[in-house]
């Protein structure tokens, strides 16, 4: 019972009370605590439960009972009943409401419990088609969001596991921000491999170099390979370009994430940076078949048949480019 005080303690905070009358206090004893509407003598007419002591207008003691889950929302005590005209009416909230009623002339035309002059909470996904409340929970049990009425009649505590949309909305944002950064470490890997693949390279560049100035009769074979080799050089230049558009685009995300204020806002962030890891992704798998002997492709199964060639990569490529010539 406790949690779910502390849900609707969080949705009161989201104003999902609606507007209160001068001087009401966050429990006002003239409200039904299940739907929070103002108790009157006719359809929402206060019932006691004998069984616990408990009230609540009439409108939800039948929604509970077409539920077959005839216990009271506050303690949960079971109770018996065949028609809600069976329980006795609280005389003493009706005189309360007698008592604290506001003159007629201040209540012109509308009503005081009105859904249209309910505020609209800060937080929330939409309203109820069954009971036209706003949705302002989130079961993790069913995977989707409910509203307080819902908490206590489709999906209760016993059975289902119930979080505000405050939390909700957390949950979403940690989820993305772990899938994001392991993202970028990911990225950042295939990085390094680049970097050193690079590096070696350029040594090898200079390699070449020199023996174009000492090998006279070779000069023109080790100027193609020299061409080749910085072929090979600008497709890595451009891939680290690319990879670093990747890394940004997801730091950029990731930011947006951690920033949304509202579900809607979370919610396209997500949507965003999900676009944003799929490309990161099919970038990590072009730079794995474009430079397979530099950057890690999936994990080949070990059947014992495999040689393993541990020549470094640039020497490969010179060797092949001989083969071809």
């Amino acid at each position: 019972m406790g949690d779910q005080r502390k849900m609707l303690e969080d949705w009161k905070e989201n104003d999902g009370g609606g507007k209160k009358c001068d001087g009401e206090g966050e429990n006002d004893p003239r409200d039904c605590t299940v739907c929070f509407v103002r108790f009157n003598a006719g359809r929402r007419c206060p019932r006691i439960l004998v069984s616990c002591g408990h009230s609540f207008c009439s409108v939800c003691i039948n929604e509970i009972k077409k539920k077959n889950n005839l216990r009271c929302p506050y303690c949960s005590r079971q109770f018996n009943m065949t028609a809600v005209e069976d329980l006795p009416v609280n005389h003493a909230l009706l005189q309360l409401l007698e008592q604290k009623a506001p003159p007629p002339s201040s209540l012109g035309a509308a009503k005081v419990n009105d859904f249209s002059k309910v505020q609209s909470p800060k937080q929330h996904a939409g309203v109820c088609d069954e009971h036209g409340q706003y949705k302002l929970f989130h079961c993790a049990t069913c995977d989707m969001y409910i509203c307080h009425v819902c908490t206590v009649v489709d999906h209760p505590r016993t059975s289902c596991s119930v979080v505000s949309i405050k939390k909700a909305l957390e949950n979403i944002k940690a989820s993305e921000d772990k899938g994001i950064s392991s993202e970028i470490s990911c990225c950042g890997e295939v990085t390094q491999h680049l970097n050193n693949y690079s590096e070696q390279l350029d040594n090898k560049i200079k390699d070449q170099e020199c023996q174009i100035e000492e090998l006279l009769r070779q000069v023109e074979l080790h100027k193609l390979e020299k061409q080749q080799l910085g072929a090979e050089k600008v497709k890595v230049r451009a891939a680290l370009l690319e990879g670093e558009s990747k890394d940004e685009s997801l730091s950029t995300s990731q930011k947006c994430v951690a920033a949304s204020n509202s579900l809607q806002e979370a919610e396209a962030a997500a949507s965003q940076a999900k676009l944003h890891k799929q490309s990161a992704q099919a970038w990590r798998l072009q730079c794995s078949e474009r430079f397979p002997d530099v950057v890690p492709a999936l994990p080949q199964p070990q059947d014992g048949l495999t040689t393993v060639n541990h020549t470094d990569p640039v020497t490969r490529l010179i060797k092949a480019m001989q083969v071809r010539q």
